[in-house]
């Protein structure tokens, strides 16, 4: 019997098509490698916590800016300052943990209370984070897109993409002469082309900078946070080869954008748990609780896929004073874009847990746009993010 065994098919491979086929090998694509597990949930279980900037644990963390950042800064400051003619609205934009926020409340703090007319746009979520850390009076200086106001500066924090269309339309005007936006172009609600975006910017004469030094993740947590947005490069809405690959050529500078990020921020704790037992979940709480913790903010986030943990795995994260803690339902997780803790913990589903290893095709745009968005909680992580992959239970339906 031949060793490919007794089948029609055999007699049609030849030798020479055998020798081909072994030159010309290439792996299969990792969507189709399930059992050849990606990087991505690589545990950097560093115990240093050690802080390079002594601001982290402090307030003073939201304002902080290092040197490409502060540039940035200035240059705003000075053509606010100078400048009584219109000028190109401002982009503000790089991959998360890169400052993109905190030069917009830098901005707002150094103009706050005096002749300048200032307003900012920004989430509920991120605004209670602001007050709550600082003390100060946040919203007197919010207003929304859709207000009537007259201002000599606005500033938009992490809008979606039909805001920055009408911010954009309102810059150069009477109602706002100076309009600086920041975002991550892969956290709009909506994964614009890039083709659709540097219209955007060619046709609205905005000026960019652009940001790729993370200092506010911990490196080891940074790697983790890239691995997530290279995931999504390799994944697409598509199940057709050609329209996967239009989808990535066309969407190849944003992403490349977001994902060119340098972590200067040492150290950072990593951790994934397949199936983890009570005593190691048990174990990460109690490493948190050794560290210095934030007392301005909640310091822990706890991100629960699946709704429904049994009430022993609770009780265990539960040992967190409710004050140092915030949980929320992974499907919500755009409640924390733009916030930050020092410490993230997911208890995800294995089905997911696994999908994240190997990329996502064919799930159309709706739950493609979803689970892009998965990178979000990584990013939120300043010193640890641990994964614990678990069987969960769904909620009744009654509850």
């Amino acid at each position: 019997m031949h060793p490919l065994g007794d089948h029609d098919i055999v007699k049609f491979y030849s030798d020479n098509k055998y020798k081909n086929d072994i030159r010309t090998i290439k792996e299969a694509p990792r969507q189709f490698l399930p059992e050849k597990h990606s990087e991505f949930f690589k545990s950097y279980p560093d115990s240093d916590t050690s802080v390079k900037y002594p601001e982290e644990i402090s307030p003073d963390w939201l304002y902080f800016l290092e040197d490409a950042q502060f540039k940035i800064f200035w240059d705003i400051v000075m053509r606010v300052e100078t400048t009584k003619a219109k000028f190109s609205p401002i982009f503000i934009v790089g991959g998360p943990g890169t400052g993109k926020t905190c030069i917009l409340l830098a901005l707002l703090r150094i103009f706050a209370d005096t002749e300048h007319r200032i307003g900012i746009v920004l989430s509920d979520n991120l605004c209670e984070y602001v007050e709550a850390s600082t003390q100060a009076n946040i919203s007197k200086y919010r207003v929304s897109l859709d207000d009537t106001f007259n201002l000599d500066l606005l500033l938009v924090d992490d809008p979606t993409h039909d805001e920055i269309l009408k911010a954009l339309g309102l810059a150069g005007t009477n109602t706002a002469k100076v309009v600086v936006m920041a975002f991550d172009p892969l956290q709009l609600d909506t994964a614009i082309t890039d083709d659709e975006y540097d219209e955007i910017v060619r046709d609205n004469g905005v000026k960019t900078h652009k940001l790729n030094m993370c200092y506010r993740q911990k490196a080891n947590v940074g790697k983790i946070t890239k691995n997530i947005i290279d995931i999504v490069a390799i994944s697409s809405p598509f199940a057709d080869k050609a329209k996967i690959r239009w989808f990535r050529k066309d969407h190849k500078n944003l992403t490349d954008l977001a994902n060119d990020l340098v972590f200067i921020n040492p150290h950072g704790y990593t951790r994934d748990y397949d199936n983890p037992s009570i005593d190691e979940i048990r174990s990460e709480v109690k490493r948190i609780q050794k560290a210095p913790m934030w007392q301005h903010w909640p310091s822990v986030l706890i991100l629960l896929d699946g709704c429904q943990l049994p009430e022993v795995v609770r009780d265990v994260f539960r040992v967190i004073p409710k004050k140092d803690r915030k949980e929320l339902l992974l499907e919500k997780v755009e409640e924390v874009k733009g916030l930050e803790f020092q410490h993230v913990l997911i208890f995800m589903r294995k089905e997911c847990h696994d999908e994240l290893q190997t990329g996502f095709l064919a799930t159309g745009r709706r739950v493609y746009n979803q689970r892009r968005l998965l990178r979000i909680p990584f990013s939120r992580a300043k010193d640890s993010v641990v994964t614990f992959a678990i069987q969960v239970y769904e909620e009744d339906d009654e509850e």
